[in-house]
């Protein structure tokens, strides 16, 4: 699988993947469950790149609202380019706002918010970390 990632470019976090065939339905077309598990991969990239523990005993991330709007079929093979961007960091919930493209096509454009849990309890963001999600 071709994939890529940049980080702290100031336009948030850039991750490139290919479409697998296990990305697709019976169709040939981009699973609409699939195409979110590239944006849930893109984020984990992103966020252990900076640093935060994303398999670790007792951490997790659950999602509590998601919202997407399909725009454009991605196929197995297609390279596509995932911009995630923290629209809104709260105490322990952070926001990603997703824009995936084909080249100069919309694929979807996505958000979701997840909640930093560390052994079933909110686990707040310090300064630093609110730091490292701005600079993004």
């Amino acid at each position: 699988m071709n994939q890529e990632e940049s980080l702290g470019n100031g336009a948030g976090f850039h991750y490139r993947r290919e479409v697998s065939f296990a990305d697709t339905d019976a169709g040939g077309v981009g699973h609409f469950a699939r195409l979110l598990c590239i944006l849930e991969e893109a984020e984990h990239v992103c966020m252990r790149g900076l640093g935060f523990p994303m398999y670790a005993p007792g951490h997790s991330w659950p999602r509590v609202h998601v919202e997407v709007d399909y725009k454009s079929p991605a196929y197995a093979g297609d390279l596509v380019d995932v911009q995630a961007v923290p629209s809104h960091i709260g105490e322990s919930a952070l926001t990603w706002s997703f824009t995936v493209t084909k080249g100069d096509v919309v694929i979807m454009n996505a958000s979701y918010t997840v909640v930093r849990m560390l052994n079933d309890r909110k686990n707040p963001f310090t300064d630093g970390e609110r730091q490292l999600l701005e600079s993004l």
